[in-house]
């Protein structure tokens, strides 16, 4: 994961350790994007660019981006604009969360806010339901509404 959890390093940092897990072999990189700044409209130009580079880079070396948007701290209009901009960065997965959030949604809010997304996103672009997923019951109950789910459940 790159920036994890909090996702407030500068883009450079995050360009610079993206290349650095291409080189140790990733294919895929879950990055934690800058999602606080979806507060502000005055930053939303620094969060695009940065969702914009970060794609572009994976993509470029033909490598899966997924950005972590931590929906449980975002409002229903939060989590549209910033889908708004991954899909025009052409982002391949929007990931839920980092599982650090200590006042997180509940499973159903996040299934709700799950929901909200595929509504918004093209059936080209997938989703990862991740944190506070826990059990295998939950994994079932979420797995109808992503493409996958990022759990620590081990199978017995």
């Amino acid at each position: 994961m790159i920036d994890f959890p909090k996702g407030n390093s500068p883009t450079s940092d995050k360009v610079r350790d993206i290349k650095e897990a291409f080189v140790n072999g990733a294919n895929e990189v879950n990055v934690v994007v800058n999602y606080e700044l979806i507060k502000d409209e005055e930053e939303h130009e620094e969060l695009e660019e940065e969702i914009r580079k970060i794609s572009e880079i994976c993509h470029r070396e033909g490598k899966i981006f997924k950005a972590i948007i931590e929906i449980g701290k975002l409002t229903y209009q939060d989590i549209g604009k910033i889908c708004d901009m991954c899909v025009e960065a052409n982002v391949d997965y929007i990931m839920t969360s980092t599982g650090k959030l200590k006042q997180d949604d509940t499973l159903s809010e996040k299934i709700e806010k799950i929901k909200h997304i595929r509504k918004i996103i093209p059936a080209s672009m997938q989703i990862c339901a991740s944190g506070g997923i826990r059990t295998l019951d939950q994994v079932e109950e979420v797995k109808p509404f992503c493409d996958r789910v990022a759990t620590s459940v081990v199978p017995s």
